[in-house]
């Protein structure tokens, strides 16, 4: 009798750890769908954002394209709120070539997009130019400037064209 009674005993240990087995996975199963949906609300969210901005930008540029029928866009560099549109005369536009865009975040962990720089370049009867727009540290002080000075050497070691063992200021005829 005692051989059963011990049993039972393991028996119920051997159900009550299942059961609690059963409910830790449960558990994790739950989180993992909470974190799945988080996910995808968060995908949802930044799809609806680009499609809105995406719709602002086609805005623009047929503004440009309107306001200016003689000219075109080159090219439009875009990385967050920082954007750099190059426009020429329709005219010349058989004689640009090679045309490029680079970016570089200078941002927190330079990663995020909220600092950094843009630039465009491209040839005209043979001739290179490089047009860099940055979006640097605010605010005056020693410190501050130090740090945008610290930026600008990043972003023209970032956005490499041609020899990528220079950095663009000595590689085009003509920089902006």
């Amino acid at each position: 009798g005692e051989d059963t009674e011990e049993s039972n005993t393991w028996v119920d240990r051997d159900e009550s750890d299942t059961v609690n087995e059963v409910n830790e996975v449960n558990e994790v199963n739950e989180e993992q769908e909470d974190a799945a949906k988080d996910h995808q609300d968060r995908h949802r969210r930044k799809s609806l954002l680009r499609d809105v901005f995406q719709s602002c930008v086609t805005e623009v540029e047929q503004m440009i394209i309107d306001s200016l029928p003689e000219f075109y866009i080159v090219e439009h560099a875009i990385r967050a709120q920082m954007q750099l549109y190059i426009l020429a005369r329709r005219k010349f536009s058989i004689h640009i070539k090679n045309v490029s865009h680079r970016v570089e975040n200078t941002g927190f962990a330079h990663v995020f997009p909220n600092k950094g720089g843009l630039l465009v370049d491209f040839q005209i009867f043979g001739t290179t130019l490089a047009f860099i727009s940055c979006h640097l540290t605010a605010h005056e002080g020693v410190k501050n400037c130090e740090m945008r000075n610290n930026s600008i050497k990043e972003i023209l070691g970032g956005v490499r064209v041609g020899d990528e063992r220079f950095d663009v200021s000595g590689q085009r005829h003509h920089v902006f």
